[in-house]
This record gives C-alpha cells, sequence and structure tokens, in this order.
C-alpha cells in the first residue's frame, strides 16, 4: 500500500487530468507533444508578446517612446570612456614593455629571414622540382604533375619571389604555432580546470575578426614582417591547441591504464603512448593551422608583410582586376599545394600509430 502512494503523480495521472504544464511538456505521458506542437507554441507566444509591444508602442506618447522604456538612453553610454581608457593602457604597454616585444621581434626575425632568404636563394627550377617530388612522394603522381603546373604557371607570371615570401612568414607563423600551441594543446588535456578556462578564449581567437588582430600586432611591433607573424600566430594557433587536447583525450583509457601498471612514468606515458595515439589528429590540426596561417598571412601584407598579398591589394587599390586576380589564384595555387600535401602525410602509414 505505501509503494503505491509513493509512486511517481506523472506515471499515475489519467490523461484526462493533466494539467496544462503537463499536457506542454509531456509529463504524465510516456510519450509527449511533437516538435511540430512545441514549435506552434513557441511562435504563438512570440508573435503575442511581439503583438503586445506593437500595440503598446503605438498607443504611446512620443515623450513614451523615446525614453528609456523604448529607446537606450545617451546619458547610459560609455562608449568613449572605454575606449580612452584601452588606448591609455595599451600605450603604457608599448613604452614600458618595449625592451620585451623587441627581443620577441629579433627571435622572429632569427627563424624568418635565414629561412626566406634560402627559398629566396633556391633556384626556381629546384624549388619547383622539390616540390613536385614530395608531393610524388606523400600522395601520388597526379599530384605531383598538378603541382608542377601551378608552380609553373607562377613562375610565367613572376611571382616567385612574392610566393617565397609567403612561405617564409606561413611557415614561420605555424613553427610558432606547434612551439606554444602543443603544449598548451597537452595542459588542457591534462586538466579540465585549465580546459574550462582556455575554451572561451580559444572561442573568442576564432570568432574575432581577423583585421583585428593586426591593430595590437601594428602597435607594438611596428611595420614590417615582424606583426604580420604575431598576428598570424595569434589567429592561426586554436586549431592545433583543440586537436592536440581532443586527440589526447580519446586515447583509450585501458590503454593507459595496461600502461601505468607496467610502470611508466607520466613523461613516458606522454611522450610514447599518449602522443604517439594523438599524432593523426594533431597533424590534422596542423594542417588546419597552416591552412588559417596562408588566410591571414595575406591580410597581414596591409601592415608590410609584403607576399602575395600586396598584389591583390594593389589591384583591388588601382581598380586593376587584372592584377588582384593573377594574386588570388596564385595563392588559391599555395594553398591547394599545402594542403593536399599536409592531408597527404596525415594519411600515411608511417604517421599511423601502430595497432
Amino acid at each position: 500500500m505505501q509503494e503505491e502512494t509513493t509512486k511517481d503523480v506523472s506515471t499515475d495521472t489519467p490523461v484526462t487530468a493533466r494539467t496544462f504544464r503537463q499536457r506542454l511538456t509531456g509529463n504524465g505521458t510516456a510519450g509527449g507533444p511533437s516538435w511540430i506542437v512545441k514549435a506552434a507554441v513557441l511562435v504563438t507566444v512570440l508573435a503575442i508578446v511581439l503583438g503586445g509591444l506593437t500595440i503598446a508602442y503605438n498607443m504611446a506618447s512620443e515623450e513614451v517612446r523615446e525614453g528609456p522604456l523604448f529607446e537606450f538612453m545617451e546619458d547610459w553610454v560609455f562608449k568613449w570612456d572605454v575606449v580612452k581608457a584601452i588606448n591609455v593602457g595599451v600605450d603604457w604597454v608599448v613604452v614600458s614593455w618595449d625592451p620585451f616585444f623587441d627581443f620577441i621581434g629579433k627571435v622572429v626575425l632569427g627563424i624568418l629571414v635565414p629561412f626566406r632568404d634560402f627559398l629566396l636563394w633556391l633556384p626556381w627550377w629546384m624549388f619547383i622540382a622539390g616540390v613536385a617530388l614530395l608531393a610524388w612522394r606523400v600522395v601520388n603522381l597526379k599530384l605531383s604533375l598538378i603541382v608542377t603546373s601551378f608552380l609553373l604557371i607562377m613562375a610565367i607570371l613572376g611571382l616567385m619571389d612574392l610566393a617565397m615570401e609567403t612561405l617564409a612568414v606561413t611557415f614561420t607563423a605555424s613553427l610558432l604555432c606547434v612551439i606554444f600551441g602543443i603544449p598548451v594543446g597537452i595542459a588542457a588535456a591534462a586538466s579540465n580546470r585549465f580546459d574550462g578556462v582556455s575554451k572561451p578564449f580559444l572561442d573568442g581567437m576564432q570568432t574575432m575578426p581577423s583585421f583585428v588582430y593586426l591593430v595590437p600586432a601594428l602597435m607594438l611591433f611596428g611595420l614590417g614582417m615582424v606583426p604580420a607573424v604575431m598576428a598570424t600566430m595569434i589567429y592561426a594557433i586554436p586549431p592545433i591547441i583543440r586537436l592536440t587536447n581532443l586527440g589526447i583525450r580519446q586515447v583509450d583509457a585501458q590503454i593507459l591504464e595496461a600502461s601505468r601498471s607496467f610502470g611508466t612514468t607520466s613523461w613516458q606515458l606522454l611522450t610514447k603512448v599518449q602522443v604517439p595515439l594523438a599524432l593523426p589528429t594533431i597533424l590534422a590540426g596542423l594542417n588546419q593551422t597552416v591552412m588559417m596561417a596562408l588566410a591571414m598571412v595575406v591580410l597581414a601584407s596591409m601592415i608590410g608583410a609584403r607576399g602575395l598579398g600586396v598584389e591583390v591589394l594593389t589591384g583591388l587599390g588601382r581598380i586593376n582586376a587584372g592584377q588582384a586576380f593573377v594574386g588570388g589564384i596564385s595563392i588559391v595555387f599555395m594553398a591547394i599545394i599545402l594542403d593536399r600535401n599536409s592531408q597527404g602525410f596525415i594519411k600515411r602509414p608511417e604517421s599511423r600509430p601502430a595497432t
């Protein structure tokens, strides 16, 4: 008798005795209203609310319409105070931290300049042959022929030097993303708290318009290739952090438990088990990072990075559709070459963990 009285009320409520809330939410029945009924109720409620607001607005006087009930008051706007505070903070950082940013600039140039000079020194035919050979070994002969044709077209158009500068900035930014992104991804995989804190920052970095990164980079590092590399790195680093985190978290728990049972240390577990098993996912993140870096380098040409983006910007500035198209199609060629080669490397058996 006591068991019958303690049963869930919703399961014993007859269909005819259900309240409106139970009918709407489905409590008291095995099923519930379909999504069509729920959507119709939601649309009806919204229509009633909007209709009431419309009637109230039309019946209100001019003073009420311009009041805080319908219009946000200008006295409540503090936009310029916030802008002034941000500018003051940025000026303080630029002046006080100048030695630090100068050191970062020298480090970036120490990586970028030798790589760029080497690419510019390399004979054009040797570069084309090397990239074609890489495409053949990593993917297949078909891609090798396509890559060769793309690079020959760029050489005929006289854009090889600009392409080398773009490639140098892209690879430098990608290298910095790997150096800083993979450790951050490993830390996020090891700590749920750190992962939760880092997610909002990564979301903001991926959703913020790419032009926004040019402003602080320009103010902190001035014009040239260094701010282009730094802005590109900030814009392109989230994918490798996220996919490193995801790849390590997806490693089978039974494999980790078996490794620990054999006395594996934390460092050995990370370097010999987790990272090798997560390597395909990490490489997929690297592929996305390289693609985003190439896209950002084009925009970074606005602050003195040169490269293929200069052709596009110059064509737009002079309303020269041909020049802009030539630069744009060359960027597309480079994107295809980098994407297909990196994807081919990810799919190679050597990059997959042994079973």
